[in-house]
């Protein structure tokens, strides 16, 4: 493919749109040749450069070349800007007092200079920001014959200092790198991950333990890796308590500093998930409690960043707790409000939330209507992933069914069958594979099965506590049950949900008595 036709697949939407604003920043005119070929690379299958020359309506392929610099001048400058603005790093207004810095020592403008310079200091500092302190410091030392620049040696001594810190960030890739490695291994053999073994050996190896409990955004990254694991594989109940662990230690012995505040929001966020994810909804509440008071501190610098997970996992929950009306309620006051900008992503999860809780409350017109206004499944396997847009075919084809378009259900299960056909090879999406398997046996013989005899079969399906699989699973799981059984798909999801936590509580307690714990 060609390589600019390649990044123009990258943007969404909203994306090509504010693109086209942004060519025109420096001039508005008519005929722009550059515009003219990223609409074509958007529309044209062939990229030829002869094709395009001739489209374009120019002379040469030299003419053709010309303009394509311009263009991938035009969106590598536009992508930067993007990354710069959602950066939560504040690498970017570090880069750009540095810049400015550059600029205003060429200029002999040297009081100024050393004032931004400075200031990208004090940034750099307080974000933890080392590859570019390491800069910052080098440009110091350059520009240290000067009356504005502090002693020499004080400037070498705090360079030698940051490479120290910088070298640690070093080793921390390299065991995120080894931590990755270990547990692909493992899930690819199908062996069970014991989190706090494989990380304490690791960071120790790395000689990291410490360090990375007095610098949250290390601790951060490394949970985000391991809660990735668990993402994969469906299992939450030993990521549980070593989040809450880490949480906790870090917390007490170091606490979080104003700069750590999104890490450590993002850590309490994480523990509310991951309790909803076992189904320990009380618990789960509680830490959700502490996320919403911590994002109202400091002028609530990351409240907007939060506002939507933590609305859809407290409407999750009220969801569990038989409490439909107050799901749906804050979804839909989500999804209208204007105060706080919702990402893509955010806003794809929350639809597809809200058209799941209309299904189960029997509104299977609303429901199919907030799915059908999502985008294209393309668009959003590139955004959310395969395991996403699986969840959201099967619960679109549930929703056909019960709209009675019977043929175009059967269709859509056809057709999850062949595009999911590797993924759901996969053990972790077993339960999702058997589903698809008896969904297809009942769909196409509703009325002429033996009740008796599928209920049977589908029961030695049935998810056990120990396996503790995602709500998800159970809500189709639950479906077919309900079908069989003639009763509403909520009342059973609910009776089924709340079997499960007492069951779970059961086994939970054995262990502690049997000193598993």
């Amino acid at each position: 493919m060609d390589k600019i036709k390649e990044i123009i697949t990258t943007l969404d939407a909203d994306d090509i749109r504010e693109f086209r604003s942004f060519i025109h920043r420096q001039k508005k005119k008519k005929g722009r040749k550059d515009l003219e070929l990223f609409e074509l690379l958007q529309k044209k299958d062939s990229d030829k450069p002869l094709v395009m020359t001739k489209l374009l309506g120019l002379s040469n392929k030299e003419a053709y070349y010309a303009i394509r610099k311009r263009l991938i001048r035009h969106l590598t400058d536009f992508i930067m800007l993007k990354r710069m603005d959602a950066d939560p790093t504040h690498a970017a207004p570090v880069m750009g007092f540095i810049s400015l810095a550059k600029y205003l020592f060429d200029k002999k403008t040297k009081k100024l200079a050393w004032f931004y310079l400075n200031k990208a200091e004090t940034l750099a500092i307080a974000h933890e920001q080392f590859d570019l302190l390491n800069n910052i410091y080098l440009l110091q030392i350059q520009q240290s014959p000067s009356e504005f620049a502090p002693d020499v040696h004080e400037i070498i001594s705090k360079h030698k200092a940051n490479r120290q810190l910088l070298e640690e960030d070093e080793r921390v890739i390299f065991a995120h790198s080894v931590i990755r490695q270990k547990l692909q291994e493992r899930r690819i053999e199908g062996k069970n991950m014991i989190f706090m073994r494989v990380i304490h050996q690791v960071l120790n190896e790395y000689e990291l333990t410490e360090v990375v409990m007095k610098r949250p955004r290390l601790l951060y990254n490394i949970v985000s890796i391991l809660r990735s694991m668990a993402l994969v594989q469906q299992d939450f109940y030993d990521f549980e308590p070593y989040i809450i662990a880490q949480y906790k230690v870090a917390e007490e012995k170091y606490g979080f500093s104003r700069h750590h505040h999104f890490y450590k929001l993002s850590l309490l966020y994480m523990i509310a998930h991951v309790l909803y994810r076992n189904r320990k909804f009380t618990a789960s509440l509680e830490w959700l409690e502490r996320l919403h008071e911590d994002m109202q501190a400091y002028n609530g610098s990351h409240y907007g960043r939060f506002y939507p997970v933590y609305t859809m996992l407290v409407a999750g929950i009220r969801n569990f707790q038989g409490r439909l009306d107050e799901a749906i309620a804050l979804h839909e006051e989500m999804l209208t409000q204007e105060k706080v900008k919702i990402n893509i992503e955010d806003e794809l999860n929350a639809r597809l939330s809200l058209g799941t809780y209309y299904a189960f409350k029997i509104d299977y017109s609303k429901a199919h209507e907030v799915i059908w206004k999502m985008p294209t499944d393309r668009i959003c396997e590139k955004r959310m992933g395969k395991a996403w847009l699986l969840r959201k075919s099967m619960i679109e084809m549930l929703t056909q069914y019960e709209l009675g378009n019977q043929e175009i259900a059967l269709n859509r299960l056809r057709s999850i069958e062949r595009y999911f056909s590797d993924f759901i090879r996969h053990p972790s999406q077993r339960f999702a594979k058997r589903y698809l398997e008896f969904l297809r046996t009942y769909m196409n013989r509703p009325h002429h099965l033996d009740s008796e005899v599928f209920y049977e079969k589908l029961s030695k399906f049935e998810i056990p506590p120990s396996e503790r699989q995602s709500t998800v699973d159970l809500s189709f799981y639950c479906w077919l049950k309900a079908k069989v059984l003639k009763r509403p798909f909520y009342e059973v999801l609910l009776e089924k949900v709340n079997q499960q936590n007492e069951l779970g509580r059961i086994a939970d307690n054995s262990q502690v008595i049997n000193g598993k714990e």
